[in-house]
């Protein structure tokens, strides 16, 4: 009986020996492994796995800050000593200790409560930084933080406690808005993405379309309306120069020493020889000469204005044997129709000239043709240019602001040694919203042209500093 107390007194005295050099370890399954040896005797009990579970929250949170990254070899050599004096102890007694309480497990209960003391014991040593830095574990996992985080607080840790506890919610309350608000423009972005997308497609469309209306169809017109255009195009006064430079364009007797070659209008890699413009420069001097003596001749009429002297294009074309060209403005020539289809005649231009309109734009002013065209044409231009400008910028300010965002951020990260102050909503709203960015900028470059992201300016990162400084103030 006596054998049986003294291996008792000298196991409790083990157990406060292990308890005093008991380390924590770096492998929170180790260290519970280690505890579960002893304790796999015993059946299965609401304390048993308490006090594993309990052990399991306590190291984690330890491991977290470091303060766990150390001795699993020595546990498990005290471990092995204590079972070897056992052992000792058993063959000393002659069996009596493991018959009376079994295994030696038996002692392994109140080792690992011990154990979770000692665990427990390391919590008032903690600084505010680390206690604040458990906090915000909890937090992000959405767990209850561990009572003892604060309730073993001195003091003096209180107030960098709560100025670093604001600071999250600095982080994720200021910041967390201005992503989210990022994050839905760019929905702004794609649709005029979209929308530019189609607008250059229709503009193709357009100029095709607009192209074959203009040279390869006629504009219906009465006999009478034509004989009207062509009365007033013969009398029409143009400069004598300019008239030379009609003859020296229609001249085909030049010498192969006056040509020289071209690229070809068609594109397709060959030359055309046209006349030097030295040799057109003499030959329209000699085409005016020879103008100027036709109306000194009386042959053509020709009248002194402001611009100079200039030659009545009837004569001209009379002397030629031709007829005075009338051509329309938008189309190849006219489709000269009876003056009994004057209603007809009517309906068709208004549809032409409606369809002239909605190829170049739409507009609900009521301009004459010429004019239509020409504001139109620079109105399509004008949108799509200020698309692509709106487009670019636009991605550039997003990714100004989310850059200044994740700027703060990182700086942050330094107060709690390299955690992540934002929340799992919010970082993940930050990678998708970059991401997103990432890929319009890639699309769109495609569309408006090269351009590069840009890096988030002093200002803007100092208006993220102050909402979160906003928020974080108690």
């Amino acid at each position: 009986m006596e054998g049986d107390i003294a291996v008792k007194d000298r196991r409790d005295k083990k157990k406060q020996a292990d308890g005093q050099h008991l380390p924590a370890t770096a492998e929170v399954q180790a260290l519970l492994d280690l505890a579960a040896q002893e304790t796999l005797a015993l059946p299965p009990s609401s304390c048993r796995a308490r006090t594993l579970a309990d052990l399991a929250k306590q190291a984690t949170q330890l491991k977290a800050i470091g303060q766990l990254d150390q001795r699993v070899a020595q546990l498990e050599e005290v471990l092995s000593q204590r079972r070897s004096d056992q052992a000792a102890s058993d063959r000393y007694s002659g069996g009596g200790a493991s018959q009376r309480y079994g295994h030696s497990s038996r002692f392994a209960v109140p080792t690992v409560l011990h154990l979770a003391q000692r665990v427990e014991g390391l919590y008032p040593e903690l600084s505010a930084k680390e206690r604040a830095t458990l906090a915000l574990r909890s937090m992000k996992i959405d767990e209850p933080e561990d009572p003892a985080v604060r309730s073993t607080m001195p003091p003096e840790q209180v107030t960098e406690f709560n100025r670093l506890i604001s600071l999250i919610h600095g982080v994720n309350q200021g910041l967390g808005p201005v992503a989210f608000l990022v994050n839905e423009r760019i929905g702004t972005v794609t649709v005029r993405l979209a929308l530019l997308q189609m607008v250059l497609r229709l503009g193709g469309v357009s100029d095709v379309c607009r192209s074959f209306l203009t040279w390869r169809t006629k504009e219906p017109i009465t006999q009478s309306e034509y004989s009207q255009k062509v009365d007033e195009a013969r009398e029409k006064l143009v400069p004598v120069r300019e008239v030379a430079s009609w003859e020296a364009d229609e001249f085909d007797g030049w010498q192969p020493d006056e040509l020289v070659g071209v690229p070809s209008w068609r594109g397709d890699g060959s030359h055309d020889e046209v006349p030097s413009d030295e040799a057109w420069q003499r030959m329209a001097a000699r085409k005016e000469a020879m103008l100027k003596d036709l109306m000194a001749q009386g042959t053509l009429e020709g009248v002194q204005t402001d611009e100079g002297m200039c030659i009545r294009l009837g004569g001209y074309y009379d002397w030629k044997g031709q007829e005075a060209p009338v051509l329309p403005e938008f189309a190849d020539s006219f489709d000269i129709r009876p003056d009994g289809e004057a209603a007809d005649v009517d309906r068709w231009r208004v549809e032409r000239a409606a369809l002239q309109r909605h190829l170049v734009a739409t507009n609900a002013d009521e301009l004459p043709l010429l004019e239509d065209v020409i504001a139109r044409t620079s109105s399509w231009c004008k949108q799509k240019k200020a698309l692509k400008k709106s487009i670019r910028e636009s991605i550039r300010s997003c990714w100004a602001e989310i850059e200044a965002i994740q700027t703060i951020i990182q700086k942050t990260r330094e107060e709690f040694d390299g955690e992540d102050p934002a929340y799992p909503e919010l970082r993940e709203l930050l990678d998708d919203t970059a991401k997103q960015l990432e890929e319009l900028h890639e699309e769109s470059k495609k569309l408006v042209g090269n351009y590069r992201l840009p890096k988030p300016r002093d200002e803007q990162k100092s208006l993220m500093r102050e909402l979160v400084d906003s928020w974080a103030t108690p």
